[in-house]
């Protein structure tokens, strides 16, 4: 059985993946606590599936085999991946994976150090269109692709974590289709959309 913790729990995320953990193929799985800055948040998963609330967000360290970062504000994902990593816990770390770019490199650089397994971000990646986009672009599927376009939402004044909060989607979803050799970008803001294009050696992507 492995042991499970979850770490911010203010969204639905969370809910959704106790649902999940409740199918077969996630049955070897135990969360064994979960916790929340907000503390309102964690006490309300321990009244609807008995999950022991937390009172810090480290106290599991030794305890866990793996971590389920998902707190709503993408501030405290790096603070609450810390203790864990240095343990070379296994971790899924949802979107965004962080809102500060210098921690974004020590974030990475760390889990590289501690050899650990992490996946998360945007899910929007795994969607199965977006993975025949991938294999049409890969095989040259059509010709050669000469340009892309991808249009997701967006919130630039969000109150959680402002534009980071649902930017990662479009860029998860680019880096999937086109990968992540990304010569240069250019943004235009324009009110309340955001233009964003992608150069590639062959061609451009186009976030709008």
């Amino acid at each position: 059985m492995k042991k499970v913790v979850i770490l911010g729990c203010e969204n639905t995320h969370a809910t959704t993946f106790l649902k999940l953990m409740k199918k077969s193929v996630f049955k070897n799985m135990k969360v064994v606590g979960a916790y929340s800055d907000d503390g309102v948040s964690a006490q309300k998963l321990n009244e609807r599936f008995g999950i022991k609330v937390m009172k810090t967000f480290d106290e599991a360290v030794e305890e866990a085999d793996g971590v389920i970062i998902t707190a709503r504000h993408g501030d405290k994902h790096f603070k609450y991946a810390l203790p864990y990593i240095k343990e070379g816990k296994v971790m899924f770390i949802d979107k965004p994976i962080t809102i500060k770019e210098d921690e974004a490199v020590l974030l990475a650089k760390k889990l590289k150090a501690n050899n650990v397994m992490v996946t998360g971000g945007s899910s929007c990646k795994h969607l199965k269109f977006i993975q025949e986009l991938k294999k049409q672009h890969q095989n040259v599927v059509g010709g050669k692709t000469i340009s892309g376009f991808i249009r997701t939402p967006i919130m630039m004044n969000s109150p959680h974590g402002e534009f980071f909060f649902y930017g990662q989607h479009a860029v998860d979803m680019a880096l999937e289709i086109y990968g992540s050799d990304i010569i240069k970008v250019r943004a235009i803001q324009n009110e309340d959309s955001v233009t964003a294009i992608l150069m590639y050696k062959d061609f451009n992507v186009t976030l709008n």
